[in-house]
C-alpha cells in the first residue's frame, strides 16, 4: 500500500510538471518573433503607401493575435473552437496582405462544436505550415481548406492544401520528436510546431486520438486529426497508470 501511494504521488508530481512545461512551450510557440517582425514590416509598407483602411484591418488582426497569445484564460491547455478558429481568421487576414493573391483559404466548422474545446494552438501552426511551406514555396497560387466536423463523440480536423507536398517518409518523421534534420530540410516544413502538436495530443488523449499526415511531391498535403470531444476542460484530466 505504501509503495502504491508513493508511486501515485510521484506520478501526480510528474503530471503537474509536464502540464506546466507544455503550457510554457505553448506560450513560446504562440509568440513568434519572426512573424511579429514580418507583420510590422508589412504595416510599415502599407503606411508608406498610405493604405489607411488596410493598416487598420491588419493592425486590428495583429492586436487580436497578441491578446490571444498572452491571455490563456482559466484553462492553459484548452480553448473553445470558436476562439481558435477566430485566431485562424485573424492570422489569414495578416497573411493575405503579405502574400496577396498567392493563396485562398476556406474554413468550415460544425456548429455543434462551437462551444466545445480543443487543445490550444493546434490549428494555427498547421495552417501556417501549409501556407509557408506548402503554398508559398510553389510557383503558382494555391488553396488551403480547413474542415472541422463532429463524428459521434469525436471531432475530426481535416486540413488539405494543393502545395508542393513532400515524400511520405518525410511526413511520417515529422510526427516524431526525433526527426532527421536533413529530411526536414528537404521536406520544407517547420517540424517544431508539428512535433509539439503531436506530443501534446499524446499527453492529453493517449490512444484515444489519431494524427496522420498524407503527402506526395507535387500533390499537396492532407493532415487528419481525430480527438475526443471535450465539453468541460476543468473536468478533463490526464491520468497516469499506477503500478501496484
Amino acid at each position: 500500500m505504501t509503495v502504491s501511494i508513493k508511486q501515485h504521488i510521484e506520478k501526480s508530481i510528474e503530471e503537474n510538471q509536464r502540464s506546466q512545461q507544455l503550457s510554457f512551450e505553448l506560450l513560446l510557440a504562440k509568440i513568434n518573433p519572426h512573424f511579429i517582425y514580418n507583420t510590422l514590416n508589412s504595416i510599415i509598407y502599407l503606411a508608406r503607401k498610405e493604405k489607411c483602411n488596410d493598416i487598420i484591418q491588419m493592425t486590428g488582426a495583429f492586436i487580436y493575435l497578441l491578446q490571444d497569445s498572452i491571455h490563456l484564460g482559466h484553462s492553459p491547455l484548452f480553448a473553445r473552437f470558436e476562439n481558435e478558429t477566430e485566431v485562424i481568421r485573424q492570422y489569414i487576414v495578416i497573411q493575405s496582405y503579405r502574400y496577396r493573391d498567392r493563396f485562398s483559404f476556406h474554413l468550415s466548422l460544425d456548429d455543434e462544436l462551437l462551444t466545445c474545446y480543443i487543445p490550444r494552438n493546434i490549428l494555427q501552426p498547421l495552417v501556417e505550415n501549409s501556407l509557408i511551406h506548402g503554398i508559398c514555396t510553389n510557383d503558382k497560387p494555391g488553396t488551403i481548406i480547413l474542415d472541422i466536423k463532429k463524428e459521434a463523440d469525436h471531432c475530426v480536423i481535416l486540413l488539405t492544401d494543393d502545395g508542393i507536398g513532400m515524400e511520405q517518409s518525410y511526413a511520417d518523421q515529422l510526427l516524431h520528436s526525433q526527426t532527421d534534420t536533413d529530411a526536414v530540410r528537404r521536406a520544407r516544413i517547420r517540424p517544431i510546431g508539428i512535433n509539439n502538436i503531436a506530443e501534446r495530443l499524446i499527453y492529453l488523449f493517449g490512444d484515444q486520438h489519431s494524427f496522420t499526415i498524407e503527402s506526395h511531391p507535387g500533390n499537396g498535403t492532407k493532415i487528419t486529426i481525430k480527438i475526443p470531444i471535450v465539453t468541460n476542460p476543468d473536468s478533463y484530466h490526464v491520468s497516469f497508470p499506477v503500478n501496484s
